[in-house]
């Protein structure tokens, strides 16, 4: 069951063909915070998947785990390695050198060690559920990976982790 529980839903009224009709519209846990957390890498912005990006009804899977996968560049910058090397937004990174990513930690974890000018094999999930991989060559000392954070202390600042 979901932390909402599992008959959570919401009674309306709509007015169909002329009728009053009384339906049961289920609710999600999908937060209306919005972007929380942000990682720069290679001079992409991976984030966890955003609401709008989940609400278009296609969102790539984890085949060891059937996870949702929740690596999701949202964008990329000119001159950067991603952009030299094709990787762009609107697309799930599924796993580095063979290593599945579901979740950003993951991916910081799988990425940490790589080091300044080796090459980085990326397998890519695009919104229409195409697959693609490819090679990134790492530039650290101009492109480094560092992370943003929304605080929680009740500001709602970013901080840089």
């Amino acid at each position: 069951a979901d932390s909402m529980g599992a008959d959570s839903s919401l009674p309306m009224k709509l007015l169909r063909e002329g009728k009053v009709v009384d339906v049961e519209c289920p609710l999600s846990d999908e937060s209306c915070a919005g972007t929380g957390r942000l990682l720069h890498w290679a001079g992409c912005q991976l984030q966890p998947t955003h609401r709008p990006v989940v609400e278009l009804g296609y969102r790539p899977t984890d085949p060891a785990s059937g996870a949702h996968l929740d690596v999701f560049i949202s964008r990329w910058y000119h001159g950067s390695p991603a952009q030299r090397y094709g990787v762009y937004a609107l697309n799930w990174v599924a796993s580095v050198n063979g290593t599945p990513t579901p979740d950003l930690d993951t991916f910081i974890k799988v990425t940490e060690s790589l080091e300044d000018g080796s090459f980085v094999r990326l397998k890519l999930i695009s919104l229409n559920a195409r697959p693609k991989v490819l090679t990134v060559k790492l530039d650290l000392h101009y492109w480094p990976t560092w992370e943003l954070r929304r605080t929680t202390d009740g500001t709602n600042e970013w901080e840089r982790v």
